[in-house]
């Protein structure tokens, strides 16, 4: 049975991202696409219409996917996809269904062999690992360090003997408002030969890079801007 497919659309990383680092395949779909699986309408709204700035965005459909509610609009998309209508998701920054709860659209997506069809596009985590200059061959992204002191320095060791014994660099983001948190309990608690990269506001004309062994970190005074970052570690 033809059906319709379900698009994986990138967004911007940074306010200050050009429209025009966007390829125009992805905006000819954009264009094309009546509907859409948001984390954030009133962004994706907006986004949208920087692609398509003579697109009616008050006749699509957008279905809201996020931490606070369930995915719970399953018949609705399914229906849309069995009339032959493609359907778009698109991440509040950056690219879709890593890190956020997209995943589980797609997952859904698979089990009623619905074609998935992923477009080009910035994540933050690949540009954080490539420009860092840790290992790019073998690395595990951890994701969110908890929030509760002792889980989080166990979770910190846990990540550093991973990096010690196999090489693997360890990714991790950070919700802004606890990046200079994160980053003192890194330096805190690895070992001090090892290398530490903050990657802060990507694609923005203020983002920060800077790859630094641990000893150094220590010995300097650095101020994280309450921005979206990502933390590295490794060798």
């Amino acid at each position: 049975m033809n059906q319709g497919s379900i698009y994986i659309i990138p967004s911007q990383i940074s306010n200050e991202s050009s429209v025009n680092m966007i390829n125009n395949h992805l905006i000819e779909i954009v264009k094309s696409l009546e509907f859409f699986i948001v984390e954030n309408i009133r962004t994706a709204r907006r986004f949208i219409k920087k692609l398509d700035n003579n697109k009616n965005i008050d006749k699509a459909t957008f279905y809201l996917i996020n931490k606070h509610n369930r995915f719970n609009f399953q018949s609705e998309i399914l229906k849309t996809l069995t009339e032959k209508k493609n359907i778009g998701i698109i991440s509040e920054s950056g690219y879709p269904c890593v890190a956020d709860p997209g995943s589980k659209i797609l997952k859904f997506a698979h089990e009623k062999n619905i074609k998935v069809i992923p477009l080009i596009g910035p994540s933050s985590i690949i540009l954080a690992l490539s420009s860092s200059g840790l290992n790019g061959q073998k690395f595990s992204f951890f994701g969110y360090l908890s929030i509760d002191t002792v889980n989080r320095k166990k979770e910190i060791h846990l990540a550093q003997k991973k990096l010690i014994k196999n090489d693997e660099t360890q990714i991790f983001i950070e919700t802004p408002f606890r990046n200079q948190k994160t980053f003192e309990d890194l330096i805190k608690n690895c070992d001090e030969h090892l290398h530490l990269c903050c990657a802060v506001n990507l694609t923005s004309n203020d983002e920060i890079i800077h790859t630094k062994k641990i000893s150094h970190w220590k010995k300097i005074i650095f101020k994280l801007p309450k921005q979206p970052a990502i933390f590295l570690i490794g060798k």
